[in-house]
């Protein structure tokens, strides 16, 4: 799946205005996902494997490192069994962080 994916920051004055803003949304819970991602080193772009307890993905993606607002395409993959697919992108590929 192919996404654009629009990251901007943002300094708060109040930030319980932002939350009751949010719950407007009707947002609906799905829980805590406790992730860990996994970088590997690529040519150009970022190549992560993401393992939680609700999401697992292989993710890649292509940004400029800036301060300002980033545009990124996105492919995302979602993943069943991200234990199996670790082993292959390790024997492939240097890893260059895990966060």
């Amino acid at each position: 799946m192919q996404k654009l994916n629009v990251e901007f920051k943002a300094r708060l004055e109040n930030l319980d205005v932002i939350r009751e803003k949010l719950r407007t949304l009707n947002p609906r819970e799905v829980g805590t996902d406790r992730q860990r991602d996994t970088y590997f080193e690529v040519r150009e772009g970022r190549l992560k494997l993401r393992e939680g307890n609700i999401e697992n993905s292989l993710i890649f993606y292509r940004r400029t490192d800036q301060a300002a607002t980033r545009d990124s395409l996105v492919y995302l993959a979602s993943i069943s069994y991200p234990s199996e697919l670790r082993p292959v992108l390790e024997a492939a590929l240097p890893i260059s962080a895990v966060v």
